[in-house]
């Protein structure tokens, strides 16, 4: 049975794990790939990530400093979180109200983003998206498909674009 990836085990098991096999097995590390498009610019358009909190499997926690991340989590960067069993974050949809003034408190929908997320996105794209899967699948995926990927995991459906 392949292992699930912890803050202990990132380095090793990265790009090594099976993550799903949805109906061939995917790689964490082709999920993570997926996430750094969609979170590093594909889809930037309509969520942010709530910097101030952590799901944890103890709950919900105050998100440590980037400084403390690899410390506490045990990883570098923030789109690597979801991939912990246990861990991930929370992503805020953006109105256009939010998005004139970032300061200003607005009624937001918020989602988890964890592995259980992750799974159900490349579910529903395995089964309702054949062009975004077929991207994915052949290495042709680009900041649309992570964008497809990451509304799929969150809202479960394309509602963007």
């Amino acid at each position: 049975m392949p292992m699930t990836m912890t803050a202990d085990n990132r380095e090793e098991l990265m790009g090594k794990t099976v993550f799903a096999r949805l109906p061939m097995p995917i790689s964490e590390y082709r999920v993570w790939g997926m996430l750094v498009s969609a979170l590093e610019g594909g889809s930037n358009y309509w969520y942010r990530v709530d910097n101030t909190k952590l799901l944890t499997p103890e709950g919900q926690i105050d998100m440590p400093r980037a400084s403390l991340l690899s410390k506490h989590v045990g990883v570098e960067y923030i789109h690597q979180i979801p991939l912990i069993e246990g861990f991930g974050l929370i992503l805020e949809e953006l109105s256009d109200e939010s998005e004139r003034d970032p300061d200003k408190a607005y009624t937001v929908t918020k989602y988890p983003l964890n592995r259980k997320r992750l799974l159900a996105g490349l579910k529903i794209m395995a089964d309702k998206h054949p062009r975004h899967w077929a991207n994915f699948i052949s290495e042709n995926d680009d900041a649309e498909t992570g964008d497809v990927f990451l509304q799929l995991a969150c809202l479960g459906k394309i509602v963007y674009g």
